[in-house]
C-alpha cells in the first residue's frame, strides 16, 4: 500500500511537472507572439508616422502653391475691380454733365479760353430748368470738384478740340469749326494734389484704365485720352469725353 502511493505521488508528481512545463510553454508561446506583435505594432506606427510626415510635406508644398496662385488670382481681380470702379465714377460724372445740358440747355459756363465752370452741376447758377446738384461731389473752386473717395479725383471740364488731345503734346485753345470739331472733355491730373488725392503708380493705372475704356488704342484715340508730362512720361493727365460741345 504504501508501495502503491509512492508510485502514485511519482506519477502526480511527474503529471504536474509535464503540466508546469506545458503552462510555462504556453505562457511564452503567448508572450513571444506579444513581443513579435508589439514589434510590428511599432514598424507600423514608424511607418503611418513616416508616412503622415511625407504626406504632411506634400500638402504643405501644395498649399503654398495655391497660395501664390490665388494670390496672384485675388490681386489681379482687386486691381480689375478698381479698374471697373473708377471707370463707373467717370462715367457717373460724364453724365452729371449731360444731365445738366439737357435740363438747362446749354453747357457750364466759360471759365477762360478752354476751362468751364463745372461747379455750375453741384452748385447752382441760377438757370432756368436747373434740377440738380447732378452729382454728389464737393466743390473746391467754380472750375474743379472732388468726388470725395480716395484716391480721389479732381475733375475740371475743358472744351477742346478732339484732335491733338492726348500724347505728349496736348491742346491748346480751340478754334472749333467743321475742321476742328470739338468736344466737353473731363480732365483729372493724377499725380497733383497731397497725398490723398495722388494715385499710386498712376502710369500702370492710366494704361490698364485706356485698355479697359478704349480697348487700349493709344494714348491720343478714343473717347479716353492720356496727355503724358514730363520727360519720362510718369505723369499723366486723363481726359474723357463727355459729348459733342455744343453750336450755339
Amino acid at each position: 500500500m504504501k508501495f502503491n502511493k509512492g508510485a502514485m505521488f511519482g506519477l502526480e508528481a511527474r503529471a504536474l511537472k509535464k503540466q508546469s512545463g506545458g503552462l510555462f510553454l504556453a505562457r511564452l508561446r503567448r508572450l513571444t507572439f506579444r513581443l513579435v506583435e508589439g514589434q510590428q505594432a511599432i514598424r507600423v506606427q514608424t511607418a503611418k508616422g513616416a508616412m503622415f510626415g511625407l504626406d504632411a510635406r506634400i500638402a504643405l508644398a501644395i498649399f503654398g502653391a495655391l497660395s501664390v496662385i490665388s494670390g496672384a488670382a485675388l490681386y489681379s481681380a482687386i486691381k480689375q475691380a478698381k479698374i471697373a470702379q473708377t471707370n463707373q465714377r467717370i462715367i457717373e460724372t460724364a453724365k452729371s454733365v449731360e444731365q445738366f445740358v439737357l435740363d438747362t440747355g446749354q453747357a457750364p459756363s466759360m471759365f477762360n479760353t478752354m476751362a468751364m465752370n463745372i461747379s455750375e452741376i453741384i452748385e447752382n447758377p441760377s438757370l432756368p430748368g436747373w434740377k440738380g446738384p447732378y452729382i454728389n461731389y464737393k466743390k473746391v473752386s467754380v472750375f474743379q470738384i472732388e468726388d470725395g473717395t480716395s484716391p480721389m479725383f479732381r475733375w475740371f471740364l475743358y472744351k477742346q478740340q478732339d484732335t491733338g488731345l492726348g500724347g505728349t503734346t496736348g491742346s491748346s485753345s480751340p478754334v472749333c469749326d467743321t475742321s476742328n470739331p470739338c468736344g466737353y472733355w473731363l480732365k483729372s491730373h493724377l499725380t497733383q494734389g497731397d497725398s490723398s488725392t495722388k494715385f499710386p503708380n498712376a502710369e500702370a493705372f492710366v494704361l490698364n484704365l485706356d485698355e479697359y475704356i478704349d480697348g487700349g488704342d493709344g494714348d491720343d484715340k478714343g473717347n479716353f485720352r492720356i496727355n503724358w508730362l514730363g520727360s519720362d512720361n510718369t505723369d499723366p493727365i486723363i481726359f474723357y469725353k463727355v459729348m459733342p460741345a455744343l453750336s450755339i
